[in-house]
């Protein structure tokens, strides 16, 4: 693997992540934006997947 594709794939390994990170913020209150969280979700597990293709 190439320098710029490790970079490419640590690009999409951030997103994942900072998708997780919005996920927690948008369910550790009393009212949980649930369709917002899901989405985060699936966005997270896309860039993950994604980095299976490359």
């Amino acid at each position: 693997m190439t320098p710029p594709e490790k970079e490419y794939i640590q690009q999409w390994l951030m997103k994942a992540d900072e998708d997780l990170l919005v996920v927690e913020k948008l369910t550790e209150g009393e009212i949980i934006a649930s369709n917002a969280a899901c989405f985060h979700c699936q966005q997270a597990v896309e860039n993950r997947t994604e980095r299976i293709y490359i």
